[in-house]
């Protein structure tokens, strides 16, 4: 299992980190200045922080996409402009960063499963 997170902040990536550790399943956490490594080397899936700029955003799904890879996007409750983009852009789940504790693992395991 090959999975990034790529975030504006590293205390989102902590959470990030401590919700799939009980899948059992490594973070390879990425800043916005690493978003060119996912077209050379993209991961099994993608947790992508909806705060970071659109045009990181718009470059990590691009890869991912270009690669067949998934994005779970995850942002504010009330930035719904960031949700609305996200789901528009191709992202597989777009969760809020309440829900990331409840549904994060379950829907990682679920697109991890898809893999071949």
């Amino acid at each position: 299992m090959n999975v990034a997170a790529l975030v504006a902040e590293l205390f989102f990536a902590s959470k990030v980190e401590a919700v799939l550790a009980q899948l059992g399943c490594p973070v390879r956490v990425l800043m916005a200045a690493d978003v060119d490594s996912l077209a050379s080397a993209p991961p099994d899936l993608l947790v992508l922080d909806l705060g970071l700029p659109p045009e990181v955003r718009a470059a990590a799904v691009t890869a991912m996409r270009a690669a067949g890879r998934p994005v779970i996007a995850v942002g504010s409750h009330v930035d719904t402009e960031s949700q609305q983009w996200a789901r528009q852009a191709g992202c597989a789940e777009v969760l809020t960063r309440g829900a990331v504790e409840r549904a994060l693992g379950p829907l990682t395991a679920k697109h991890l499963a898809r893999l071949p």
